[in-house]
């Protein structure tokens, strides 16, 4: 047995069973299952003991196919165990699978259809990179699931969605109920097998009795028995027992019912066996799978001493008494379903309390084992619900942990609610749960009910624990003095107690958290390096990782960005492995905060997109509302006003069902600060009024100081200078209580723009001086350039001020510089950012194909341009890479024109050229005129070359796929074809080169990536280009041969050898006549 990170898995259910010594084999079977291939799902439905388990063992072992399987219990009626194990039966056959889905299994909030669907796609796109070659899935025994309706819809949108390679086999006592079965009937996509199918023939019975026993039966007995039995194994077995017994009339056969066959284990089977193995045989009935361990553990006092229970499983099996091997060593046996079935009830009949003795003590192993889930199907079956209780507390931390919330909400859902409201530790238990689930008013109502219970019954331990739960639920609620208050209580409990390590290292962290909430950032980061110091002695990774991610935000709120990168790096670093989803965009979001403030604008989109996508899979709507605010603060800085509000909306339309006071707050104060930058005023006041109610509530400085700035700027905007130093020197007042000092310098430079106003110039200049100061540094310079942008009248007028003028003057032209490379900065996310839409530039240039020209969306016609020569004037400067003089353009475009006329040509062209296109298009500088790459321009070269840069820059093959197929759609003909001039040629052919380069590079990444047909798609791409490009056919001919088509490889040979001799004159080269001829052998 192996226990993975999140589910406990046992081998002996994802193992194929081994092939059992006397197995028949049957060819007629055998090929009646390789047909149901044909289809995407194969239901096998029979009665019980018609043989299905043993006939997809048998198809297994002879099958050449990759086999996952899994072999199903009641337990897997608990959907989160049930995807776990599937995924499992998949990662046993495809080990690089899984790891993606796994996690987001254990993080799911859940199983509604949005989030199963969000499962499903995320397990078929891992599957569909990792498993590139047509295997099948084994369900055995789904009959004990099919009733749960998260498992049929997860099967339902699994077959429907899974690629064609994959045939998912379903075996089952009874119809499957998937809810779109009709629909898959229709498109032929199932396929099946009843008892008819699976009963045995005449001559299968002879070879059965031949093969097993020895026997020769005539065919008139076969048939007899064929006759008897409608081909029910079962029933032919106890048939040929009775043979070996030397009965000689066999017995009346049973059938599928059962009727009649527990008799026949009783008289003939149990009944002969020594009395030692007929105990062993009822006492081992209760453990489901087992070994010799296990046997010791539990049966050891219920048996004589010093018995040899390995002796006793050798026996069971050399008698062939209805067991079967499972697991791949062999050493895990189970019992045929209908004999466990009849053991037990004879044990219950004969002695109900040893019964439940042995369950007691099996259920105690498995707590021992952490195997929660047996325990609680124990405790569960014997109606002992404050065993059940017990377990439930005690699983509850490891559970929630690995990410089991819906499996621990249904267990404390399964508990006798009179029960449940009277212990403590699961009401306590049950508070966390519905915290995380979103219903933080309910959970910290019953946390708080726990401890008083707690208080009243002096339980230390529990009392702790309980208080550090309730930090999770006042933090999310803004409570953060109540939140600290907490903290520290349970670290003066623990302290005063041993073996509380694990509180007392959460208690750290709680405390740690609670300080940074309420400002106090530098205590805060001193208690979460305790929190982190503990964590590493006990090498709890999860808990370091979350540690340092959290160290990294409060230096980060300090104004600390080169200990929050080395802390967020270290983190990345560490957990680069670890597939926590809700951990990973957290991280991203932080370092996406973090790259924000640095002025690594593009590194800063890729992070938060990349966590969007962590957030979403993880279903954590409270990471995926922080990643939207912080991409839309980004947008914001950089004036994309309208990304940033679409940014913010997306936000609010999901943030309704979560109960965080303080993101909802952040959101509502961004809303405004779009509002102050549309010039919406009233709706300004209005979102700021509805933030006051909400904040005035919270004891957090920093929510108190984000108010009054935003309420400052906005006055200093309306030039409402008295509310302006009001609230702006309240906002100082609370950042420096905070320790935020990149907020308090922003207070500082809008309150010396709001002195200023109001003629109070010392004020003015002691702000401004305290900020010209902090700007020396390169990190708070870029950072400042946003809110600088923004006062620059003011700050435009200061710079006559005799005592600052010059240093602002200096700060002045570095923001100017900064500024410059807005356009540039914003035209290079324009081509990367996904989530939320840029807004388009004002001007747009094709050049692939015929050249085209838009402005604001619209194209500049010929009339517009008034001249041919106008327009491919503005291609020429394109093109060019460096300035030129108005004298080295006439020689390009009127080398026959006298040099007084040049002048007024290239001045008249020149004109029309900034009529149509923009005053600001061509810039002079130094007598000579260039293209102004500085201006809002989308330019489809420019964009073509970035994304090949961008994918020899990505390390996945996927990100190299998409950024070269991006860039070859954008090449809709050759470069400027409708202009003939020779200055275009050069540029023309080399993006030609260029284009064909990358199209053989896609062909051969999509060859890698087992898409054979894009690849043949990319290959004919080229040709039509370069018709006796030699690479590219050969590329072609190794297409065809995986594709299994000799003729088309031929055909390819033949059209390369007629293109070379009609266009070159040559033969091909002997790479590719040897190529050639390795292919069609």
């Amino acid at each position: 047995m192996s226990v993975s990170a999140e589910i406990p898995i046992s081998r002996t259910k994802i193992t194929v069973p081994e092939r059992r010594a006397d197995l028949l084999s049957r060819t007629r079977l055998l090929a009646l299952i390789y047909q149901l291939l044909d289809k995407k799902l194969a239901l096998i439905s029979a009665p019980a003991g018609y043989g299905k388990t043993s006939a997809l063992i048998d198809f297994s072992h002879q099958s050449d196919l990759p086999i996952c399987w899994l072999s199903l219990d009641t337990l897997d009626r608990d959907p989160q165990r049930f995807i776990g194990y599937f995924i499992a039966a998949l990662s046993h056959r495809f080990p690089n699978f899984g790891g993606q889905v796994e996690v987001l299994l254990t993080e799911i909030t859940s199983f509604k259809p949005k989030h199963m669907e969000r499962l499903v796609v995320t397990l078929v796109n891992d599957l569909y990179e990792h498993a590139r070659e047509h295997f099948v899935v084994i369900l055995d025994d789904y009959h004990l699931v099919d009733y749960v309706e998260e498992i049929q819809h997860f099967i339902n949108r699994f077959v429907q969605l899974v690629d064609e390679n994959c045939h998912l086999i379903i075996s089952s006592r009874s119809i499957i109920p998937l809810p779109d079965l009709p629909l898959m009937v229709a498109r032929q996509q199932v396929d099946g097998l009843s008892n008819l199918e699976l009963a045995f023939r005449a001559n299968e019975i002879q070879a059965l009795f031949e093969k097993n026993y020895h026997t020769s039966l005539s065919k008139t007995a076969s048939q007899a028995l064929e006759k008897e039995s409608e081909g029910w194994i079962t029933g032919l077995q106890l048939s040929n027992m009775a043979v070996r017994q030397g009965e000689t009339i066999l017995p009346r056969i049973t059938r599928a019912s059962g009727v009649g066959l527990f008799e026949y284990f009783a008289h003939q089977i149990l009944e002969q066996q020594p009395k030692e193995m007929r105990e062993f045989l009822l006492y081992s009935s209760l453990l489901g799978e087992f070994n010799v361990a296990l046997c010791e553990s539990v049966l050891s006092r219920f048996m004589p001493k010093n018995q040899v229970f390995s002796e006793l499983i050798t026996a069971v099996l050399q008698k062939n008494l209805f067991a079967l091997s499972v697991g791949t060593d062999g050493k895990w046996i189970r019992y045929h379903h209908l004999f466990r079935d009849f053991l037990q009830i004879v044990l219950n009949e004969e002695a109900p309390k040893l019964v439940d003795a042995i369950f007691y003590r099996l259920s105690g192993i498995y707590v021992e084992q952490g195997e929660w889930e047996k325990a609680y199907h124990i405790y569960l079956q014997l109606e002992d619900f404050e065993k059940l209780g017990e377990l439930v507390e005690k699983a509850g931390t490891p559970l929630l942990q690995n990410g089991r919330l819906l499996t621990l909400k249904s267990w404390l859902d399964n508990i006798p609610e009179g029960l449940r409201q009277s212990q403590p530790g699961l009401i306590s238990l049950e508070g966390l749960v519905i915290c995380m689930l979103g219903n933080v008013t309910k959970g910290l109502s019953l946390l708080n009910q726990a401890e008083i219970a707690f208080r009243t019954s002096r339980n230390t331990s529990g009392l702790a624990r309980t208080l550090v739960r309730r930090t999770t639920a006042h933090q999310y609620q803004g409570n953060y003095s109540e939140s600290l208050m907490d903290a520290e209580e349970a670290l003066t409990l623990t302290n005063e107690q041993k073996n509380n390590s694990d509180i007392n290292l959460d208690a750290l962290r709680s405390k740690g958290l609670s300080l940074y909430h309420l400002g106090q950032g530098i205590q805060a980061a001193e208690w979460l390096k305790k929190s982190l110091e503990g964590y590493t002695q006990l090498n709890k990774t999860p808990n370091i990782l979350i540690v340092l991610t959290e160290l990294g935000m409060v230096y980060q709120a300090i104004g600390d960005f080169e200990s929050a990168q080395t802390s967020y790096e270290k983190a990345f670093n560490t957990g680069r492995e670890i597939g926590n989803l809700v951990w990973k965009a957290n991280l991203l979001n932080n370092l996406g905060v973090l790259y924000h403030l640095l002025a690594r604008y593009e590194k800063a989109i890729q992070t938060f997109e990349e966590g969007l996508e962590f957030a979403k899979q993880s279903g954590r709507i409270r990471v995926e509302v922080a990643l939207l605010i912080g991409l839309g603060d980004l947008f914001a800085d950089l004036e994309e006003i309208e990304a940033a509000g679409q940014s913010y909306q997306q936000a609010r339309e999901i943030i309704q069902p979560v109960n965080d006071n303080f993101l909802d707050n952040y959101l509502v104060l961004s809303e405004a600060k779009i509002a102050r930058s549309r010039n919406e005023y009233s709706q300004a006041h209005q979102l700021l009024l509805s933030a006051q109610v909400q904040i005035q509530e919270s004891d957090s400085s920093y929510e108190q100081g984000l108010l009054h700035l935003e309420k400052g700027r906005l006055a200093v905007t309306e030039e409402d200078t008295s509310q302006a130093l009001l609230n702006l020197e309240k906002a100082k007042r609370y950042f420096k209580q905070d320790g935020r000092k990149l907020e308090y310098t922003w207070s500082q430079l809008w309150l010396s723009s709001a002195a200023y106003q109001c003629g109070d110039i010392n004020t003015a200049r002691a702000e401004l001086k305290d900020v010209l100061k902090q700007s020396k540094q390169k990190s708070i310079l870029n950072i400042l350039g946003s809110q600088a942008r923004q006062v620059k009248p003011w700050l435009v007028d200061m710079q006559k001020d005799p005592l600052i003028g010059t240093t602002l003057s200096v700060f002045m032209d570095e923001i100017a510089k900064n500024e410059t490379h807005l356009p540039i900065t914003r035209r290079n996310l324009r081509r990367i950012v996904s989530a939320v839409p840029m807004s388009s530039p004002r001007l747009t240039i094709l050049a692939f194909g015929r050249g085209q020209v838009k402005t604001n969306g619209k194209t500049i016609s010929p009339s517009d341009w008034k001249t041919q020569s106008v327009r491919d004037l503005f291609f020429y400067f394109l093109t060019i890479s460096q300035a030129r003089s108005k004298e080295q353009i006439g020689l390009v475009f009127w080398p026959d024109i006298e040099p007084e006329k040049l002048k007024m040509r290239f001045k008249n062209n020149l004109y029309r050229l900034r009529r149509a296109v923009g005053a600001d298009s061509i810039v002079f500088e130094n007598d000579q005129y260039s293209f102004n790459h500085a201006m809002e321009y989308d330019y489809d070269v420019e964009t073509f070359e970035a994304h090949l840069a961008q994918a020899m820059n990505s390390l996945s093959l996927e990100e190299q796929i998409k950024h070269y197929q991006a860039a070859v759609d954008l090449v809709h003909g050759p470069y400027l074809s409708d202009i003939h001039m020779t200055w275009v040629w050069p540029e023309r052919e080399h993006l030609n080169q260029l284009f064909i380069s990358t199209l053989l590079k896609l062909s051969k990444l999509y060859l890698d990536s087992s898409s054979p047909e894009m690849a043949k798609n990319t290959c004919r791409q080229v040709l039509m280009q370069d018709t006796c490009h030699e690479e590219a056919h050969c590329l072609l001919m190794k297409v065809f041969w995986i594709l299994g088509d000799r003729s088309a490889i031929a055909r390819q040979y033949q059209d390369c050898r007629k293109a070379l001799k009609e266009e070159l004159d040559i033969p091909p080269s002997k790479e590719t006549e040897n190529l050639y001829r390795q292919l069609i052998t």
